[in-house]
């Protein structure tokens, strides 16, 4: 105890795993446990400012004033508790309230650390501080925000539940953040990861070279017109084959060609942009439940690869181990891994359909801004074993059957 009102050691037992995230309000002191009554009538402002930062603490809306408000109440805690020190007669109260402000303290202490990190990504994501996002991730601030209050995002309101649901919204979704203990900046960056922005952050993750960055990049639509529309890339790398798309295939190639020549990024802070929203999606799958096939099944991905790649050797040969340095999606719907295996490029790549069997995956098609790819994330430093690998029947629109487990 005494070290506890001192500021000392903090006591996980004691707040019995005390509040989960700074920016999702759950810390388990309420107001009204703020007995602003106790000791002298000189002393009782702080516990009256305490009680009222944490009545604003709750209603408000936006992660830098949450966070602003939890550094007053730790202030006014430290007040309270030095002038006890000072003097325990003096304050008045004995050492019941006392008692609760430092398991209070010790709550506010647990949600500190890292808070501030949160806070300024999320507020540098609202004022648009990241120069190397997709456009569709600056909506994702205002969709987390409105998650973590349980509000329905402008613009959803003639949705109906299954539609919101399968955006990453609705009550499902606010009730997995709150069983996992997500903060709004660790929700932000699995929406902003699943609108697209996932190519920079496997790029820089797998240490691909400058041209597979900048690549991702043109794919995210970073590349605008003198409008500021953003100008992709033609799909596939050959013409199709029919006349009609062909045209229009190579009427797009002209169009990028002409814009991209004037894209021109920073590569050094794309890469560290990226590696900041990585950071913070680290950060969220500690907390989230391990997806493992022996409970959950085995997912699926879809593959196109040249055979001249040493991937194609690789995820063709058995028994072979392929190293993960980047977060790898897979689906629970095995459609979907064959809908990526079956996309024709005529490139003379191969599709590869994998089953795969995870061990410590993380689910995140309930957040996912496309919930009906039904994804699970591979994460960076998993190894995979390809335990078979078939060659696909002529009748199947792809040409491997690989199964792999993470090891």
């Amino acid at each position: 105890m005494a070290r506890l009102l001192a500021g000392g050691e903090s006591s996980r037992a004691l707040v019995n795993g005390a509040a989960r995230g700074v920016l999702q309000r759950e810390i388990r002191t309420k107001p009204d446990d703020i007995e602003t009554d106790q000791g002298p009538t000189e002393a009782r402002p702080i516990l009256i400012r305490l009680r009222d930062g944490l009545k604003a603490y709750y209603g408000a809306r936006r992660s830098e004033e949450r966070f602003s408000l939890l550094k007053l109440m730790h202030r006014n805690i430290l007040d309270w508790l030095a002038a006890y020190k000072a003097s325990p007669a003096a304050t008045g109260g004995g050492s019941r309230v006392n008692f609760k402000l430092g398991i209070f303290k010790t709550e506010i202490d647990d949600e500190l650390p890292g808070a501030t990190e949160q806070s300024e990504y999320v507020e540098q994501m609202r004022l648009g501080k990241f120069e190397y996002t997709s456009f569709e991730s600056g909506g994702q601030v205002r969709m987390a925000e409105a998650l973590m209050i349980g509000e329905t995002p402008k613009g959803y309101e003639k949705l109906n539940p299954e539609e919101i649901a399968a955006k990453g919204m609705g009550p499902q979704a606010l009730s997995l953040v709150r069983d996992f203990g997500l903060t709004e900046a660790e929700t932000l960056a699995i929406k902003v990861y699943s609108v697209g922005d996932y190519r920079a952050i496997n790029a820089t993750l797998g240490l691909y070279d400058d041209n597979r960055l900048t690549t991702a990049l043109h794919e995210m639509g970073l590349v605008k017109d003198r409008n500021k529309v953003p100008v992709l890339p033609p799909e596939g790398v050959v013409a199709p084959q029919d006349p009609a798309k062909k045209a229009l295939w190579e009427k797009q190639k002209a169009k990028f060609g002409w814009y991209a020549s004037a894209f021109k990024p920073d590569l050094a802070k794309v890469k560290a942009e990226a590696l900041r929203h990585a950071e913070i999606l680290k950060s969220a799958f500690r907390k989230m439940p391990r997806f493992d096939s022996a409970r959950d099944k085995s997912t699926w991905r879809g593959m196109r690869l040249d055979p001249q790649w040493p991937d194609y050797t690789s995820f063709t040969t058995q028994h072979s181990i392929i190293a993960v340095k980047n977060y790898v999606s897979t689906s629970k719907d095995r459609g979907q891994g064959e809908r990526f295996a079956s996309k024709k490029t005529n490139d003379g790549r191969k599709g590869l359909l994998l089953e795969c069997v995870l061990k410590n995956g993380r689910d995140i098609s309930m957040l996912s801004e496309h919930g009906a790819e039904k994804e699970v994330l591979l994460l960076p430093g998993a190894q995979l074993k390809v335990l078979k690998a078939t060659p696909a029947h002529a009748s199947l629109p792809y040409d491997w059957l690989v199964k792999v487990e993470e090891q």
